[in-house]
């Protein structure tokens, strides 16, 4: 902790000393300032930043416990994304390598569940059903199509559901229009990429390669594309991909019928901003 306030102050000062972090918004890296540190000082300023966030989490869950709530509530501890920090030349999160697309998801449910790590990939659309069903509420057949409820997982019991679907995490992101954002899928072992325009197959698999495989297991730092090993393996991750992408974006049907909200339609403008953002 010494050291890395020594550096904080190390960054600070260079700060008064006018050295200036710019972006390279080509390949998202930072260019040094004056005095050459800009690498330095993106990445102790992400410490730093982690370390404030872990005292703003600390000072709630003091509230909660002071106000007698810590036995009864959910805590869920989690993030949108990860970051690069100079992994590959790359930062920020524009990307789905594991240190962009991996984040956090830490659930105390006091009472309710023991400690323990679940390996399987989920994602965060299984949050919604997941805490939902927490809170009593009744999920109907159909009515969450792109998440599941990881309760079983969290009482450490076999998926109700069982099926294979449950077990693939999906993803997708991108400045370009919907259809060609980045797109991923992974198993747990496996994760295939879609690269869909030249500046993303640049650093991801190459120009002209719109498919790419890592084995997780075996190279945790995605640094080969095995795709040409496990050609079956590719297949089989491409159909089921390609499956979730032909599902709505906004796959959370209304209850027309009845319930506290009744049937109600969506306000052209906010329907037409959700399209714009490609969530529709």
């Amino acid at each position: 902790m010494d050291e890395l306030l020594e550096r904080l102050a190390e960054v600070s000062d260079l700060e008064r000393a006018g050295a200036v972090l710019t972006w390279d918004q080509e390949v998202c890296m930072p260019l040094a300032g004056a005095e050459g540190r800009g690498e330095l000082r993106a990445t102790v300023g992400r410490i730093a930043h982690e370390l404030f966030i872990d005292e703003r989490v600390g000072e709630l869950l003091a509230a909660l416990r002071d106000a007698g709530l810590d036995d009864e509530t959910i805590v869920v501890f989690t993030a949108d994304h990860g970051e690069m920090l100079g992994e590959r030349g790359l930062w920020f999160k524009m990307c789905f390598f594991e240190p962009s697309a991996r984040v956090p998801l830490i659930v105390s449910a006091p009472g309710r569940i023991r400690a323990r790590r679940v390996a399987e990939p989920v994602s965060l659309l299984d949050l919604a059903p997941t805490l939902l069903e927490a809170a009593g509420v009744p999920l109907k057949q159909g009515v969450w199509k792109q998440g599941h409820s990881l309760t079983p997982r969290l009482r450490g019991l076999a998926d109700e559901a069982g099926d294979a679907a449950s077990h693939l995490a999906f993803a997708e992101a991108g400045w370009e229009t919907h259809d060609k954002w980045q797109k991923v899928i992974e198993d747990g072992r496996f994760k295939l990429i879609l690269a869909q325009t030249l500046p993303d197959q640049r650093f991801i698999g190459g120009e002209g390669v719109r498919f790419v495989l890592f084995d997780l297991e075996n190279d945790p730092g995605e640094t080969t594309n095995v795709a040409d090993k496990f050609p079956t393996d590719v297949e089989r991750l491409k159909k089921a991909l390609a499956a979730w992408n032909r599902e709505p974006r906004f796959a959370v049907e209304t209850d027309a019928t009845g319930g506290s909200c009744g049937g109600r339609a969506m306000e052209p403008e906010t329907e037409k901003l959700l399209r714009s953002l490609g969530y529709l």
